[in-house]
């Protein structure tokens, strides 16, 4: 199987769990000032008996609570929403991880990377047939393309561009690997993957690959390959040192930080004789699962 370097979904998980959380507060927020509003309106009721104040003080605090209670509601649900968004993405990218460690040993998977300067990436795959970009879409219906190349769901234009961003994602990430491994001549493909939706014959989308999840391990099976083995080892460890610039430095990586860490990535490597060898031993964030 596969090397497997993160959790699939961990980030889309962690998003959802957030949304959860914001929706509760928003209702303890709310309880808390119907209760205080609740307490008002007695407290007028018993103080200002008689007067003037003891009706529009009362109709003010109603008013007063119809509004917080809508207000409340239309906040819930946006949560609810989102919390249901991110935790659909991150079952689709859970499905998508466990389909790309079936790949053979010499295929290195990074899941979850995140970026400060371009994003979250889903996952990344290293192995004999090139580099791979892959962006889960958990989506259901159908998935075609219009004539610019962007995709369509069940015919209706998306208000997001997706295929020109995975493109974006596609070239700043092989950018950074062509600065640190000091070649230009890297295959590079984004994928888009679809757990759940039906992929339309014919569609084009320019240099992003639209797939179903059960033709994923196809799609590898025919690539050409492009990689021998000490140098699908070497973009491991440059994507590995890519992911740790982003989770340690708060500002997007330079040119002159990405050199500076891959002296530090080739010393390390020297030191403790390879990423084979971390492998075998079992240290860092890399889970072998062969």
């Amino acid at each position: 199987m596969a090397k497997i370097v993160g959790a699939a979904g961990a980030h889309a998980g962690k998003q959802s769990v957030a949304a959860l959380k914001k929706m509760f507060a928003t209702l303890l927020v709310v309880v808390a000032l119907v209760a205080f509003a609740e307490g008002v309106l007695l407290t007028s009721l018993v103080t200002f008996r008689a007067r003037l104040s003891w009706y529009l003080i009362p109709a003010g605090v109603g008013l007063l609570m119809v509004w917080i209670v809508r207000i409340a509601h239309f906040r819930v649900k946006k949560h609810e929403t989102d919390r249901m968004i991110w935790r659909k993405g991150a079952l689709g990218e859970y499905e998508v991880g466990a389909e790309l460690e079936g790949l053979p040993d010499d295929y290195f998977v990074f899941n979850d990377i995140n970026t400060e300067e371009f994003g979250n990436f889903d996952h990344i795959v290293v192995g004999p047939k090139g580099i791979f970009v892959i962006e889960t879409k958990n989506w259901t219906g159908l998935i075609g393309t219009n004539a610019a190349g962007e995709i369509t769901r069940n015919g209706k234009p998306l208000w997001r561009s997706h295929i020109r961003m995975l493109e974006r994602k596609v070239m700043m990430l092989r950018e950074q690997i062509q600065v640190l491994t000091r070649r230009d001549d890297l295959f590079i493909r984004g994928l888009m993957v679809f757990p759940k939706a039906y992929i339309e014959a014919g569609g084009k989308t320019r240099n992003i690959h639209c797939l179903n999840l059960e033709r994923l391990y196809d799609y590898f099976d025919k690539c050409p390959k492009r990689l021998q083995p000490n140098e699908i080892e070497r973009i491991a460890r440059v994507v590995k040192s890519i992911a740790d610039i982003n989770s340690e430095v708060p500002e997007a990586p330079t040119a002159s930080l990405i050199e500076t860490r891959a002296s530090e990535v080739s010393a390390w490597s020297m030191e403790h004789g390879g990423w084979s060898k971390e492998l075998r031993a079992g240290k860092g964030n890399v889970a072998s699962r062969s």
